[in-house]
């Protein structure tokens, strides 16, 4: 009995030990905050900074991932991207071949995972890749250096490997003493073998068990897309900046369907320098929006045009220079209202002009979004804090002589009042949520009678910002608490105390508008600004703690030596409860240190 409780607590000590170990997530990092990621790379005496901003990282990250063939590995290769980290490298080297040895140490420090294909910046950041994902950096590097690369793709009995071959102006001589120069031709040119994978490889040295492997050499004529650059110094981690992003206050030009308009912001310490603007619809993918570039003042402005009714989020990023870290601004959340239609009325009449063949759907397009943001406060002590600003858009006259290829349509006699173009905010303290929603005047008119409406459009001016704070207090001796609604800004300060029910604030008419929203927070506490650092000497998933491993190995061999200890008929069936927790142990050991090590 005392054998058979040893064995239990044992192995319940070697489950405790394992559960210690740490697992890689495949989540990409959330933004914390507008500074960049920060890590840096040993190169003998010397050091190498790289930060890497948030808004180009996510641009990678919602980039498409997939290749349907050998030809497609072209639009991972981005030496642009990573042009800063190549110059450092270069102005270390002294020719060709030395450059490229020190582009391998560079990537050899980034440990191995299973990672499937990745673009240079999602392996720099996320500090992981497979034999695929550190050869698409290598070769972006070796390529921003001006070197002509290729990628080598070794086809083994029951897997396959990748490398870079390098085309050099001589055979590379830096080799260890047992290796010769290996290399591929292709095109007319030598690819020298560049091993991506492990530590201490050199140009031209080929693993020993991929020797004799077929091979097929994917030449890389063209490259991927880079819409910013990471920054990099040397020595000395760079200083942070700051960039910010705003809309002043003006009328929106609007054509058509089309709403246009203008940004502007300012880096901060002043530098002349490119600033790339990133849209989203969801807050998740993001693509290119714009770009524009700084005056002396650090300065930019770019006009902007969006083409549909909706949500869309934009984000200023720049990437660095001059020992400066490159930085993101606050999110700004654009709502449109629903698209303009040209319309005229008379006291018997309703009629609008729409291209041939569209009726139905622009009619529908043309009734507004429904629900733009909606957040749950399940929790007590939540706070909501936005500032947000309406511009008036400009209907342009109605020119009759260009309705040449315009179709004439009767519009149903109550089309004005199921327009969703009065922007409320809704504010539900029985199931606490908070959604910013577009309403038609028959959907306000219809609203229950325990909903209280708050028609505050009167109070708002065009083109003026203004503070929006909501608030869920602790609740106080059992009671329910209560949301404070907070409204400021020129001239105005309003709060109303939300006791029990549904309250809709009427904010203002988005027919032909925009509202803005500047920076919007939603948390239980203030969070502060942190810098994020990454430090490849101290990464804790490639170095996990060595006292669960003790803990476990002392765990398995107690638990053979109780076996060999209790060999007796009487106690058969423990030992072979006992043997099965033996080699589970093994088994299990094996697994997290093989996963701790990848």
């Amino acid at each position: 009995m005392k054998a058979e409780a040893c064995s239990i607590f044992l192995v319940l000590l070697l489950i405790c030990a394992l559960s210690c170990f740490p697992i890689s997530s495949s989540e990409y990092p959330s933004r914390d905050s507008s500074s960049p990621y920060v890590l840096h790379y040993q190169l003998i005496q010397r050091k190498i900074f790289v930060s890497i901003t948030w808004s180009l990282y996510v641009f990678y990250k919602s980039q498409p991932h997939a290749i349907y063939g050998l030809s497609d590995y072209w639009r991972f290769i981005t030496p642009t991207a990573v042009e800063p980290i190549a110059n450092i490298l270069m102005r270390l080297s002294q020719d060709e071949e030395e450059f490229a040895n020190m582009v391998l140490s560079v990537v050899h420090q980034i440990p191995y995972s299973r990672s499937g294909l990745k673009y240079p910046v999602e392996t720099l950041l996320e500090n992981n890749g497979d034999c695929g994902a550190l050869s698409i950096l290598a070769a972006s590097l070796m390529a921003a250096g001006s070197l002509d690369v290729a990628l080598i793709y070794y086809e083994l009995p029951n897997a396959s490997h990748m490398a870079v071959g390098v085309s050099l102006a001589k055979t590379p001589t830096r080799l260890k003493a047992n290796f010769k120069p290996r290399g591929y031709l292709c095109n007319g040119k030598r690819y020298w073998v560049a091993e991506c994978t492990g530590s201490g490889w050199h140009v031209g040295e080929e693993r020993d068990d991929l020797k004799g492997a077929p091979v097929k050499l994917i030449p890389i004529n063209r490259f991927g897309e880079a819409p910013a650059k990471v920054a990099a110094s040397l020595d000395d981690p760079p200083m942070q900046s700051s960039i910010s992003l705003n809309v002043p206050p003006q009328a929106i030009q609007i054509n058509g369907s089309i709403f246009t308009f203008t940004v502007l912001g300012r880096i901060a310490p002043a530098v002349i320098a490119d600033v790339v603007l990133y849209m989203s619809r969801d807050a998740s993918s993001w693509a290119l929006l714009g770009k524009a570039r700084t005056n002396i003042s650090g300065i930019y402005n770019l006009s902007c045009r969006l083409s549909a009714p909706g949500i869309y989020y934009i984000v200023a990023g720049w990437s660095g220079c001059n020992g400066l870290s490159g930085s993101d601004s606050p999110t700004l959340i654009i709502l449109t209202g629903p698209r303009p239609l040209i319309q005229f009325q008379g006291p018997l009449f309703n009629y609008t002009f729409l291209r041939w063949g569209l009726s139905e759907w622009e009619l529908q397009a043309a009734r507004g979004m429904d629900t733009y943001i909606l957040l749950d406060m399940m929790y007590t002590g939540i706070m909501i804090d936005a500032e947000f600003m309406i511009l008036r858009g400009e209907q342009p006259p109605l020119d009759y002589e260009t309705l040449e290829n315009l179709q004439m349509i009767r519009l149903p006699e109550d089309f004005d009042m199921q327009v969703r173009d009065q922007l409320a905010l809704i504010l539900n303290v029985h199931n606490k949520s908070v959604s910013l929603k577009g309403l038609s005047i028959h959907d306000i008119k219809t609203l229950p009678a325990e909903v209280k409406i708050h028609n505050l459009t009167h109070l708002i001016a065009i083109g003026r910002p203004y503070r929006l704070t909501i608030e869920e207090h602790l609740p106080l001796d059992d009671l329910e608490g209560m949301a404070i609604f907070g409204l400021y800004g020129p001239a105005l300060e309003s709060t109303i105390t939300l006791d029990g029910a549904v309250h809709v604030i009427l904010l203002a008419s988005i027919r032909n508008s925009l509202m803005v929203l500047r920076a919007p927070s939603f948390s239980r506490t203030p969070t502060p600004t942190m810098q994020v650092e990454t430090h490849h000497q101290e990464n804790p998933l490639s170095t996990p703690p060595i006292w669960p491993a003790i803990i476990a190995f002392s765990a398995t061999f107690l638990a053979a030596w109780i076996i060999k200890r209790k060999r007796s008929k009487k106690t058969r069936y423990k030992i072979k409860a006992a043997h099965n927790c033996y080699h589970l142990a093994r088994i299990t050991l094996r697994n997290s240190c093989a996963l701790t090590c990848c």
